[in-house]
């Protein structure tokens, strides 16, 4: 629903890392790029990558909150959630 592929990282595979970004889709317009990483969602640090997955494939139409590290910066991103064909 958001067109990302995430994966685990950090050295106990606890941290949740953008692998990919589908063109096009909703993680692409909030300007994702591969390599970040989701510190937050919806607020909470204190997520799974589980977590992560379960967020980012809810229902159409949900307004998704995400704070982005990407090297020494954080940022925070809304994005729509949305079904892809």
């Amino acid at each position: 629903m958001s067109g990302l592929r995430l994966k685990a990282g950090g050295p106990d595979l606890t941290e949740v890392v953008i692998a990919e970004v589908n063109p096009d889709t909703p993680a692409s317009a909030a300007h994702l790029r591969p390599g970040d990483r989701i510190v937050a969602i919806e607020g909470r640090e204190d997520f799974s990558p589980w977590d992560a997955q379960r967020a980012l494939s809810a229902a159409p139409g949900r307004m998704v909150w995400l704070r982005i590290q990407n090297h020494d910066a954080q940022r925070d991103v809304s994005s729509s959630l949305k079904r892809f064909v």
